[in-house]
């Protein structure tokens, strides 16, 4: 998954957490649309890797991830 941080964003893989000088909307435009997907203002998350979903979020193994009702209809 992704998180924005102010004008920073997190990239979490499986093994190491990277931390890019970067605007979520354009680490987004570099990603393929077809895998990737704004779940909330503050996260993109790997629609491949969502093992669970509620209402209000989605769980990335055992991390859960906000959903907004705004992007909702990602999912």
């Amino acid at each position: 998954y992704v998180k924005s941080d102010g004008n920073y964003i997190d990239v979490q893989t499986k093994s190491k957490k990277i931390t890019l000088r970067q605007s979520l909307d354009s680490f987004l435009l570099e990603l393929d649309v077809e895998q990737f997907l704004k779940a909330h203002r503050s996260f993109i998350i790997n629609k491949n890797r969502i093992t669970k979903k509620t209402n209000k979020s989605v769980f990335l193994d055992e991390i859960e991830i906000p959903v907004s009702r705004k992007f909702q209809f990602n999912l």
